[in-house]
């Protein structure tokens, strides 16, 4: 069995805990020594001489002084590797920042690499793949977040150069999978999931009349659809709160929509709650909603939400759309409705009003959690990368 891994990834300290997050402290249960090396993209502009030195100085401080091995256990805060090669994500910076980092990351060239995304995937594929048997951790739809047409090229040929040429793709949704087999045989599937334990259901406690959002604040999440409805729910549920916990680039606007429709009193923007107060905040919550704005991404996307409100005990409202289409109806866990306000009002009711078709939801999400438990997956995760390294290593002795 392996006992080294690296793990590359652009979004370690995100503050929302990732799958990459649950990765990493499954592989450290199984006594699995495993690095991080974390390479975050800054999308702030700044010249070309100021980035260079900010980055060969933290780079040079990174990577020469961490040796030591790296400890998570969440709720407590990670300790990592982490590097900070900022960079502007495209042209020139993002070259020198791929440059640079191949000298910085050849000296991890002997162990197992993981690869998160195209922008970590890019410099393990480059500088690792010759000494190193890759994972690339095909998460997103990446193409589809880039702004303008040269950025989707740039990214759409980096996404594709990951998929060809890593030894073993693992997607997390059916829908990235599909498309990775059509560039990599070696691709498996290997879904998001929970940690059923920490978002363990209770029966019996008090649920107030409540919508929940928890995620990233961004335009593709859709709560425009929510807010767009709540003046026509509280006119037949005027107590009804929709809370939303989080943070994004689209938290100011919608804050200031809701101000402008006097929303105040019924919706609330929590922050970044920490992490131990989710399960409190799922479990007195009435309905969980992830009504994503459709696009590629979104279609794409495997929202961890879902199975945290399933575990929670939460019925869903969801958008009709690709991977969260096919989870919802597998599960039964909730309603899908057309990306309308007449929709999401009409799930909505029927989920307030009807006693048990809340209860169906809730059982039938609660069943589904328990099969994405995050340890069931990553069991099977790790199998998977047994068997393909082991076929990996057993070709190269026969050609040599």
């Amino acid at each position: 069995m392996m006992r080294k891994m690296l793990i590359l990834t652009t979004d370690f300290d995100h503050p929302l805990i990732a799958r990459v997050h649950y990765l990493f402290d499954f592989l450290k249960m199984k006594r699995i020594e495993v690095k991080v090396v974390n390479i975050p993209f800054e999308s702030e502009k700044q010249s070309i001489t100021k980035y260079l030195k900010k980055m060969l100085a933290s780079a040079k401080t990174t990577y020469s002084s961490s040796t030591t091995d790296t400890l998570v256990r969440f709720p407590k805060r990670s300790r990592v590797l982490g590097g900070t090669l900022s960079s502007v994500g495209v042209g020139l910076s993002y070259a020198i920042a791929l440059f640079l980092s191949g000298f910085f990351l050849r000296k991890y060239a002997h162990r197992i690499v993981i690869a998160i995304g195209p922008f970590a995937g890019l410099p393990a594929i480059l500088f690792l793949k010759k000494k190193s048997f890759i994972v690339y951790e095909n998460t997103d739809f990446w193409t589809d977040t880039s702004k303008g047409l040269l950025q989707k090229k740039a990214v759409s040929l980096i996404e594709r150069l990951c998929l060809r040429k890593a030894h073993l793709v693992i997607s997390n949704s059916s829908l990235l999978n599909e498309m990775a087999k059509s560039f990599n045989p070696s691709s498996v599937l290997i879904q998001n999931g929970v940690n059923t334990r920490f978002y363990s259901y209770c029966s019996g406690l008090p649920r107030d009349p409540s919508i929940t959002y928890m995620g990233s604040i961004a335009k593709w999440a859709g709560l425009d659809l929510a807010l767009e409805a709540m003046p026509r729910l509280l006119e037949r549920f005027p107590q009804l709160k929709l809370r939303v916990s989080g943070d994004g680039p689209d938290k100011a606007r919608l804050e200031r929509l809701v101000k402008d429709n006097r929303l105040e009193k019924n919706v609330f923007f929590l922050g970044k709650l920490p992490y131990e107060e989710l399960p409190k905040l799922l479990r007195s919550s009435s309905i969980g909603i992830a009504v994503f704005k459709p696009d590629n991404f979104t279609a794409y996307a495997s929202p961890l939400k879902l199975y945290e409100y399933m575990a929670a005990g939460l019925p869903i409202v969801a958008t009709d759309i690709g991977e969260t289409s096919k989870v919802m109806k597998e599960s039964q866990a909730g309603l899908c409705i057309d990306w309308t306000p007449d929709g999401f009002v009409d799930a909505v009711t029927r989920l307030i009003t009807n006693e048990e078709l809340w209860k169906d939801c809730s059982t039938n999400g609660l069943n589904y959690a328990h099969e994405f438990d995050w340890n069931v997956l990553f069991e099977r995760w790790l199998s998977y990368v047994e068997s393909h390294l082991r076929s990996y290593e057993e070709s190269h002795e026969n050609k040599g």
